[in-house]
């Protein structure tokens, strides 16, 4: 759905968040992250103990979408990402958030932990996720597709898979235990 040619599993979507913000950390010097003004503690957590300076983007309160005007004074040249939480837009306002994210070069992260499978249709379907750079998803309990735990990351981004691929075989195994008590 994503139209994306890579995609990696997760133990869950903010892992799959902090393995891109590591990469981004990898590629370039840029440290600042503009978030929508609705977003997880847990997702900003993950961003300031890489030491990231969070930037909040308000919303437009006609729309419930990220306030395009907004967006643009909140960049700045240490701006390393835009997180589109996919929950309240809509597809014509994210194509504009792509553009903005484009013009300064900006990674473009699509948070679809809650909006997996939502899609806009005039001509052919546009599902959500198919815009950004990185395209983040959820399957715990609550979630559209529900495995309980786990999550991805879908990117047409040959270099991150592999920075992913050598990251993920630096990591130990979690005890199988505690994970069926849980």
């Amino acid at each position: 759905q994503s139209k994306k040619k890579y995609a990696v599993i997760t133990s869950q979507c903010r892992i799959g968040f902090l393995f891109i913000l590591k990469y981004l950390k990898f590629k370039t010097q840029k440290r600042e992250i503009i978030f929508c003004a609705y977003n997880l503690p847990e997702m900003i957590n993950v961003a300031v103990k890489l030491n990231y300076k969070i930037k909040f983007c308000d919303l437009n309160y006609e729309t419930g979408t990220m306030d395009i005007l907004k967006l643009k004074r909140k960049i700045s040249n240490n701006t390393s990402a835009i997180v589109l939480t996919n929950m309240f837009n809509d597809f014509e306002n994210s194509r504009k958030i792509k553009r903005v994210a484009l013009k300064h070069k900006i990674t473009l992260i699509e948070d679809n932990a809650i909006y997996f499978d939502n899609y806009n249709k005039k001509k052919i379907k546009h599902f959500s996720g198919s815009l950004g750079d990185f395209s983040i998803y959820s399957f715990n309990i609550m979630k559209n597709i529900s495995s309980f735990y786990g999550g991805a990351i879908s990117t047409n981004n040959l270099e991150f898979k592999n920075f992913y691929e050598k990251e993920y075989e630096k990591l130990k195994n979690f005890p199988k235990l505690p994970l069926i008590k849980q």
